[in-house]
């Protein structure tokens, strides 16, 4: 019995294919040798005599050294020979060729006398085969001449062409040229040609550089050839790739330079023709390959259908991902054409317009391109389409459905020729839908084989509206009509091109709501061969199985839609969905569109009910959807594609409930009269500020800031320039050259300017100006600084330098390094004494309540201890390479020596820590190699001091704000002292933040730890703990009333701060109005970093705080900040309303 290398069923010995997987195990030597002497006993032997020595010479390629001893009989040179690869030197192979020849001579020998001579398996059937005379004499008399001819042949050389790696034999082939790509050389496809002979059809693949190089060898992960066959030369049957309907797909991996796997494939035609995975092995194929290029052979039965012509796609994948196609589509019989169509129609078609331009490239031979069959798309039932060759006139016809354009157009080899199609469309209604098509590369037709390649025009249509567009939204694949509303803009390049969201949006009419989405480049496009991550080969032979994903090639569009008042629904991108449209296509086309309801039982069960199909339809890279769902609304829109790497709409999107309308504006025109520029790089214009009179003539004045403007030695220090103004502005005159005062920052990279604000601070009935420089530095640290700038400043000197702290210039300094206090600056009467106040955002405020990264000389009171009374504690602090802590030359690990320990229970201990009031966190840097599965972990613990810390209790780490912050689950191993717990269990062997928010322990005094257990069986490294701290909020706001200026920002009258990590609270500040007229301003606060629970995305919030609140007031905050005199502090709930960033439709 042997075992089948694939399936690992066994089988018969003598079992040529394997009964439950269909693999094809590889001849023996004496299978191959009763397959040659059938065909040389057979009576058609003579007009078979190149097959056959074809077939010995692919015998002795690939003997094995055991076989390879028993044909010669004398030791030979050991020489490894790969199943794909011929590496047998060509003197050996001759010696080989005389040793099977006088084989062959024994064998017939045994047909004439009977002797003992030659291989005695043979023999014993051929003896056995002949027992009369007559049945003797005529295979000995067509042996005799058999042999002489067959002797004759193995004298003559090689066939047409070798399977050998010598690509010299392809010489006088049809070599088809492709470009040069930006992928990597290994995989960059150059030339390729296709041959074929009575039995076999033959390609040669080069690439730029080194041919299956893949990983080099370290890791032994391949890279791959495809080769697409289309034997129909049919589009619409067969796997899609690339314009072709591929029955077959050629596959060839290798490394470092060796052919390790070498299959043909057959896709199953009962299946999903888009499905990567529905395709059945055909068995290995021939190949061999040389430095840079690899030559293949296969038998031309298998996929010769009723001609023998068939068209061919090569594709290359890199082991990491990176692929190559092939410019065009080659065939066995037809020179390629390759041609490119763009769609250039204007969105809205007035008159005759031009709508498509297309160019036609002949690579290998002239191409006459007879007609092309145009398709008439929209409501218009007929229209007229106009053609032009080159330069030549436009010809006009009616297009009514489908209509061929003759064309005879002959494009010469490595020629370009040039067509452009044009609409008439006075005779269509107004508002009429219309366009054309070119639906597949068959409506090309042409002498040679065509590659189609389309693309459409940024800002032009593929379908277009006739004179206007309506006024309110249809779906209809024209786009003109979405102008009249706010499309909201997503960041460029966070995602591939195909699904990187540019544009979204909504609009309600009456019960429908209508959703607008565009991409980069390419919508639908989805993966026409998926890569599934790196094929590691396995024994030299063969790839590993790679588990395909779920859901192979398509891209996804998913719109999740939360109901107003709605609380229950799935949890995702911040918002509760109750409602979601999924819309799936692939190589440009929309293959499903369903609308669901939320079916789930909490927040995170993702099942949903399919209630509906909404209209779509799209272009080239924009999209419009609309189903019927009832309220105000609230939007996400997510695009992924099939191995779930995605991109999300910046923003939400809210959708109110009413009829959607445009209502035309009334407008004065403002005339331009005055502009300038600054120098390069200085960012001029970068905040600006109306100043009222400063210098008293009467007449308005502005400040201008540029804050990474340079002066004298200092790069970026930044400055501000004050222009009078005057009747009668002259066109250019606002530029630095032509300023009035020009004030220059202090140090460089201050970025002074960055934010600047005027109001009448000291109460002269003069306006002030206050410029924020958020990264001035001091001695040791860059906190920011905000300047006040007074009045009498303004009117003398024409340079302002504040390093000299001139008169009439005072400044507050942030409190921290990195605060960025001065990022924002307001003034406002905040606390109702009629005096204007000053309120400063830092977005980058917080402090260390508690922090430490153990590279001190002692353990700072930290301790470790077992727990439970069992189980080892091997808990140690110092130095370690494997990992090397993540700062400094000292971290914390359950045995720096090695692995941990079976029946490990131990905790690591902080010292007490006393946590101020407000809005605290707890974060570390942790590394982690465990055993792997539910058996080993470790978690957090708290102990605070109203019990004396006697009470642990498990941290709740469903917390955001962190790559890795949740448990991975349940520890499952009944020997772990930790069982039932939640735990990490898995390997994250790389350093990584967790944040824990401490809301529940504010102004407690508490003690953590860190517990982890081990069962009986497996360990590993263990648990590394470094960079430990408790820190406060992510930004603040400080106030200063009754335009006192202090020194230092620890002096404000009142500090706001920021609730949740990286928020960015102070990001923009504003005082100015009084909202609940009490006849205080309110102060409104920024977050545009905001992220609510569980939020992946930030979302945003304005805190708006009452003047009520802006008083000063005792608090807890001696030991937050120590040193600094009490004051209030507000956090984000009091007196605070949140207003979600959103855009309105």
């Amino acid at each position: 019995m042997k075992r089948c290398p694939v399936c690992g069923a066994e089988c018969e010995d003598d079992a040529r294919h394997c009964s439950h997987c269909s693999y094809v195990f590889p001849k023996t030597m004496h299978d191959q040798l009763d397959d040659i002497f059938k065909e040389i006993e057979a009576p058609e032997a003579p007009e078979k005599e190149e097959d056959i020595d074809a077939e010995l010479e692919k015998m002795l390629e690939n003997l094995s050294e055991e076989e390879r001893e028993e044909v010669s009989g004398v030791e030979e040179k050991k020489i490894g020979v790969p199943a794909s690869r011929v590496a047998v030197p060509v003197q050996t192979r001759s010696m080989e060729r005389e040793k099977l020849r006088s084989m062959d001579r024994g064998r017939v020998n045994g047909l004439t006398n009977g002797l003992t001579n030659g291989m005695h398996r043979e023999r014993k059937h051929a003896v056995s085969r002949r027992v009369n005379y007559k049945q003797f004499i005529v295979p000995v008399i067509v042996a005799v001449l058999i042999i002489a001819a067959f002797t004759a042949i193995l004298g003559m050389g090689k066939t047409k062409i070798n399977i050998d790696g010598d690509m010299s034999d392809w010489a006088g082939a049809r070599r088809s040229a492709f470009s040069a790509g930006t992928v990597p050389p290994q995989i960059d496809i150059t030339n390729a040609s296709i041959e074929s002979d009575e039995k076999y059809l033959y390609f040669m693949v080069e690439v730029k550089g080194r041919i299956f190089a893949g990983d080099g060898g370290a890791d032994g992960y391949m890279d791959i050839l495809h080769i697409f066959i289309d034997a129909d030369r049919n589009p619409e049957t067969g796997y899609y790739v690339r314009g072709i309907g591929a029955e077959y797909v050629v596959n060839v991996g290798g490394v470092n330079g060796e052919i390790q796997t070498h299959e043909l494939y057959k896709f199953d035609s009962t299946k999903n023709r888009f499905d990567w995975e529905a395709k059945n092995s055909y068995g290995s194929i021939d190949c061999a390959n040389s430095e840079n290029a690899v030559e293949i052979r296969m038998l031309k039965k298998l996929v010769f259908t009723e001609s023998e012509n068939v068209e061919v796609l090569y594709h290359m994948f890199s082991y990491n991902g990176a692929e190559d196609y092939a410019d065009y589509i080659v065939s066995t019989q037809y020179a390629p054409l390759y041609v490119k169509a763009k769609y250039v129609a204007p969105e809205v078609l007035t008159g005759t317009a031009k709508v498509m331009e297309m160019t036609m490239e002949a690579p290998l031979e002239t191409i006459t391109v007879n007609a092309i069959q145009v398709s008439l798309k929209g409501n218009a039932t007929t229209v007229d389409l106009g053609v032009s060759a080159g330069s030549a006139e436009i010809t006009w016809t009616a297009v009514h459905q489908k209509k061929e354009i003759p064309l005879g157009l002959r494009v010469d080899k490595n020629t370009h020729a040039s067509i452009s199609m044009y609409l008439n469309a006075t005779a269509v209604p107004q508002a009429a839908v219309v366009g054309i098509e070119i639906e597949s590369r068959n409506a090309v037709i042409a002498s040679g084989v065509v590659t189609l390649e389309v693309s459409q025009e940024k800002n032009c249509a593929k379908i277009s509206y006739v004179e206007r567009a309506p006024t309110t939204v249809h779906i209809d694949g024209a786009f003109a009509d979405w102008e009249g509303f706010s499309l909201a803009e997503d960041d460029a390049d966070d995602a591939p091109a195909s699904y990187d969201i540019r544009k979204f949006g909504a609009a309600r009419e009456m019960e429908n709501v209508a959703f607008y989405l565009s991409v980069e480049d390419a919508i639908f496009m989805g993966a026409e061969v998926p890569f599934t991550g790196p094929t590691k080969i396995t024994h030299n032979v063969s790839p590993e199985p790679v588990t395909p994903a779920p859901i192979v090639g398509m891209d996804y569009l998913r719109i999740y839609i939360a109901q107003e008042n709605i609380t229950f629904g799935y949890y995702i991108h911040g918002l509760f969905a109750n409602y979601l449209i999924e819309v799936i296509g692939i190589h440009g086309k929309i293959l499903n569109a369903s609308l669901f309801a939320f079916a789930g039982s909490n927040l995170y069960d993702n099942r949903w009910t399919r209630i509906a199909t909404p209209s779509v339809a799209s272009d080239l890279y924009q999209l419009e959807i609309m189903c019927q769902i009832s309220g105000n609304l609230t939007v996400v829109f997510e695009c992924s594609d099939w191995n779930k790497s995605m991109d999300w709409s910046k923003y939400q999107t809210s959708v109110a409930w009413r009829t959607t309308e445009i209502i035309p504006m009334a407008y004065t025109q403002l005339v331009k009269v005055t502009e300038g520029t600054g120098s390069s790089a200085e960012r001029f214009g970068y905040s600006i500020t109306y100043l009222g009179d400063v210098n008293g003539d009467g007449i308005g004045d502005i400040a201008i800031s540029a804050p990474y403007a340079d002066y004298s030695s200092r790069s970026d220090c930044g400055a501000v320039y004050v222009f009078y103004g005057y009747r009668g502005l002259e066109y250019a005159n606002i530029n630095p050259a032509n300023a009035n005062i020009t004030i220059y920052g202090n140090n460089s990279g201050d970025n002074f300017g960055w934010n600047v604000t005027s109001g009448d601070l000291d109460g002269n009935g003069v306006n002030d100006l206050v410029i924020g420089a958020p990264n001035a530095s001091n001695a040791t640290a860059r906190p920011g600084r905000v300047y006040i700038v007074y009045n009498a400043a303004l009117s003398s000197p024409k340079t302002i330098d504040v390093s000299g702290y001139p008169y009439g210039i005072k400044s507050i300094n942030g409190s921290g390094d990195g605060d960025k206090f001065g990022w924002s600056v307001a003034l406002g009467n905040t606390n109702g004494a009629g005096v204007t106040d000053l309120t400063v955002g830092a977005p980058g405020a917080g402090q260390d309540v508690y922090s430490t990264n153990f590279d001190g000389d002692t353990d700072e009171s930290w301790t470790h201890y077992t727990t439970g009374g069992l189980g080892y504690d091997e808990w140690q602090r110092g130095t370690t390479s494997n990992p090397a802590p993540h700062s400094g030359t000292k971290c914390w690990g359950t045995n720096l020596a090695g692995n941990y320990a079976n029946q490990y229970s131990a905790a690591l201990q902080t010292p007490e820590i006393r946590l101020p009031e407000g809005a605290l966190y707890m974060s570390f840097w942790t590394w982690r190699d465990f055993q792997g599965g539910a058996y080993d972990g470790g978690l957090i613990e708290i102990a605070t001091s109203d019990d004396n810390f006697a009470t642990w209790t498990q941290i709740n780490m469903h917390q955001p704000f962190s790559p890795y912050p949740h448990y991975n689950g349940t520890i499952a191993s009944t020997t772990n002292p930790l069982y039932g717990k939640e735990a990490w269990y898995n390997d994250v062997q790389a350093w990584y933040e967790i944040n824990v928010l401490l809301a529940d322990y504010s102004g407690k005094t508490v003690k953590f730890r860190f517990h982890f257990g081990s069962d009986s069986a497996t360990v590993a490294r263990g648990w590394y703990i470094d960079d430990f701290r408790v820190w406060g909020t992510a930004g603040r706001t400080y106030v200063f009333c009754d335009g006192i200026v202090p020194q230092s920002a620890r002096s404000a009258s009142s500090i706001l701060a920021g609730a949740y990590p990286n928020e960015q609270f102070g990001y923009s500040v504003s005082a100015g109005g009084d909202m609940d007229n009490d006849g205080k301003n309110e102060v409104a606060v920024g977050s545009p970093n905001y992220r609510n629970y569980n939020a992946d995305t930030p979302r945003g919030r304005v805190s708006v705080f009452s003047g009520n609140a802006i008083t000063p007031s005792q608090c807890f905050l001696d030991s937050f900040e120590s040193g600094e005199v009490n004051k209030n502090i507000v956090g984000w709930g009091e007196n605070s309303a949140n207003l979600n960033m959103a855009t309105t439709v």
